[in-house]
Parts: structure tokens; sequence; C-alpha cells
């Protein structure tokens, strides 16, 4: 909910911070599906949930005092978007290692 008002400002961006939203659930998901393949939280980045409230004040900020135009915005949402991606892949890659490390000590003990 605190996204959707880049979407009144840049009109011209709305799919891609619609789709910064969703990639952004689908980060939490993942860390969350993590905790059901190795049995623990991954809070893995680039695109936590901090680097997210940061990435978006910062946003927020600069439109505010002028420093940033609504032309640029889809190429910084699409940016993000990457960012939450590999931050997905990162925390579901390293519970399955965490996983298999675990099996791993299971069967040599």
């Amino acid at each position: 909910a605190l996204f959707i008002p880049f979407m009144f400002y840049a009109p011209n961006a709305s799919w891609e911070i619609a789709a910064f939203i969703f990639v952004a659930a689908m980060t939490e998901t993942c860390g969350i599906l993590a905790y059901m393949i190795s049995g623990e939280r991954r809070y893995d980045g680039p695109m936590g949930k901090s680097d997210r409230a940061f990435a978006t004040g910062t946003i927020g900020f600069l439109i505010g005092t002028g420093y940033m135009t609504v032309r640029i915005l889809p190429w910084i949402f699409l940016f993000l978007c990457a960012l939450a991606f590999w931050a997905c892949f990162n925390r579901v890659k390293e519970a399955i290692q965490k996983e298999n490390e675990n099996d791993e000590n299971k069967v040599s003990t």
C-alpha cells in the first residue's frame, strides 16, 4: 500500500510499479518458503525489506525535492524488480543448500 502513491505520481510507470509490488511480495514469500525447505527463515538480499524501504524512501525524497523526473521512474522500478528477483533466487538457493547440508550431516552420523 505504501508503493501505490508512486503510481499516481508517475502513471507512465504504473506497470513497473505494480510489478515491483508483486515481486516484493514474492520475495517475502520466498523467505517463508525457505523455512519450509530448510527449517530457517532466509533474509538473503540484495533487495530485502529494509533495502526496499530505503530505495522507495530515497525515491520519494528525490521526487519531493524535485531531483527526480517521471521519465526515469520506470527504469528505476525495473532495476528494483531485477534486484528483488535476485533476492528470491538467493533465498531459495541458500535454503536448498542448507537442506542438502543437513541431509549430508544426517547420513554421516
